[in-house]
């Protein structure tokens, strides 16, 4: 140092140590990409079905997508079809609908909507402030209605090609189904506001008959046989004497479903004939119980020996 300066030489050399590197030099700057920046933007017109009256709309497979919300706004008289996966759906201000609605990944939220008809598939359902609604519903936490009359709840029904797929995109297990044990917020005593009922409802035949035409390339499979997400019983009936009950084994998910199909095709043929003598109106339901640890067995099994002798008709236990 010169008095108590730096030489021109050294501050030269810093100036260049920290400067920005010139256009000549330096390697062009790269602009970050991140991966929602490549995912697809959907116009907003197009995630939802507001202001309809008397309309059979829908949209299939790809049309809507897993990160989507899609709301279904003051429409009357409608039949509606979302045959695809989506993050959350908002149903508000419907009347005298039929509304499909495949697997969410969250909620579906059914607001001030009067005598509509539902079929549906998610994790968390709520109503409020609705009337006469009768839903056949997979949903893998318990059901919520708030300040909701006339609401009836029925097991999922109805199967396509794509569900399986759509409940596994999802992360939906078809074998946790909470549809019969509802939460209500504002409960009645005197006079409940909802009612379980296990059997398929009368209006599920006209209901897929308009899918053909909101999705024509969807093809419905009514058989209980083939549905994804098993048919029970609600909790604390049982529609026969009969009962049959499937122990399913951690790593065992694929095997599980070629077994639950299986069963259900067979069931209701073979073993109901078998037992004709001892119940003639025989309709088996199926109690899965899945045991995510093997030393688990033992409490599995214990279940299992109270059941069978407390059935009074055909017993019979796979292990």
């Amino acid at each position: 140092p010169v008095h108590g300066n730096l030489p021109l030489t050294l501050i030269s050399r810093m100036g260049g140590l920290f400067s920005r590197r010139g256009a000549s030099g330096s390697k062009a700057s790269e602009t970050v990409e991140y991966s929602w920046d490549k995912r697809e933007r959907k116009n907003p017109e197009d995630m939802q079905f507001s202001g309809l009256s008397n309309q059979t709309v829908g949209k299939q497979s790809g049309d809507i997508g897993i990160s989507n919300q899609f709301i279904i706004d003051n429409c009357k008289g409608c039949n509606i079809y979302l045959m695809d996966t989506c993050s959350t759906v908002t149903v508000d201000e419907c009347e005298d609908c039929n509304i499909y609605i495949g697997p969410v990944q969250t909620s579906i939220f059914v607001r001030n909507s009067k005598r509509c008809r539902l079929i549906v598939a998610c994790q968390q359902f709520r109503t409020r402030d609705c009337e006469d609604i009768d839903v056949c519903i997979y949903c893998q936490t318990l059901p919520i209605i708030e300040s909701s009359i006339k609401m009836t709840f029925r097991c999922f029904r109805g199967a396509y090609f794509a569900l399986a797929g759509q409940l596994s995109a999802a992360h939906l297990n078809p074998y946790v189904n909470y549809w019969a044990k509802i939460h209500d917020f504002t409960p009645n005593r005197d006079d409940p506001n909802f009612r379980c009922d296990p059997e398929a409802p009368s209006w599920l035949e006209a209901f897929w008959e308009h899918s053909q035409v909101a999705v024509a390339n969807v093809e419905i499979d009514v058989s209980a046989a083939q549905c994804h997400i098993p048919i029970s019983s609600a909790p604390g009936t049982s529609p026969s004497n009969s009962s049959c009950i499937l122990i399913l084994f951690h790593n065992a998910l694929k095997a599980a479903k070629k077994v639950t199909r299986a069963f259900f095709s067979e069931a209701t043929v073979n073993w109901c004939s078998a037992a004709s003598n001892l119940a003639p109106s025989c309709n088996t339901s199926i109690h899965p119980i899945v045991s995510r640890q093997w030393n688990s067995f033992r409490h599995v099994r214990a279940r299992c020996q109270q059941m069978i002798s407390s059935a009074s008709a055909l017993k019979r236990v796979c292990l």
